[in-house]
């Protein structure tokens, strides 16, 4: 029993121990620091939210502006693409008829037209160089799967173009027609 009641004194020093660390724990100040802390940090976030809301708006009005010019751009390529392809339906239509014409000088000159048509479609796009054989090296078949196709259309051209007194058979003339034909519908500028 002696030992029991040691046991238990000695539990209560400890636990009478804790209870005096704790009420002299000084809460007040931790509580008083923390709140300074605390408003300096709300302080700091609201100022960075700011900041951040101001950058934002700057980008935004930025980026918008930039949109606006992309999407302006866009629309005026578009429309200058309708308008070649229109044009180009047009012109088109031109060399159908003289391809089909009962006059064989009529044969040779829609082959000359239909190479100009592919011509000025390539310097629609952008290709550089100085003469359509320049523009089309500029393209492969993964650009254009028809480009055989078209190279050969090229060459009955100049031979159309360079050696008049060449007669070449009407279906070697159909055949070139059909490469620029298969060439243009490929990159969208006549209906398959």
């Amino acid at each position: 029993l002696k030992r029991l009641k040691e046991i238990f004194k000695t539990m209560n020093d400890f636990l009478n121990a804790i209870i005096n660390s704790i009420r002299s724990f000084p809460y007040q100040e931790i509580v008083f620091y923390g709140q300074i802390i605390g408003g300096v940090l709300s302080v700091l976030f609201i100022a960075g939210t700011l900041y951040a809301a101001r950058r934002m708006e700057a980008m935004h009005k930025g980026s918008l502006g930039a949109a606006r010019k992309a999407i302006s751009m866009e629309t005026h390529d578009f429309q200058r693409r309708v308008l070649k392809k229109v044009e180009s339906e047009k012109a088109w239509q031109n060399i159908i008829g003289k391809i089909h014409s009962h006059n064989a000088s009529d044969w040779l000159l829609s082959v000359i037209q239909a190479d100009s048509l592919f011509d000025d479609i390539l310097k629609h796009m952008g290709l550089p160089g100085e003469t359509m054989g320049d523009r089309l090296k500029q393209l492969d078949t993964g650009k254009l799967a028809s480009l055989d196709a078209v190279w050969e259309a090229h060459k009955i051209r100049n031979k159309v173009a360079h050696t008049p007194a060449t007669l070449l058979r009407r279906d070697e003339l159909l055949r070139a027609v059909e490469g620029f034909r298969k060439g243009l519908s490929e990159l969208g500028y006549l209906e398959e």
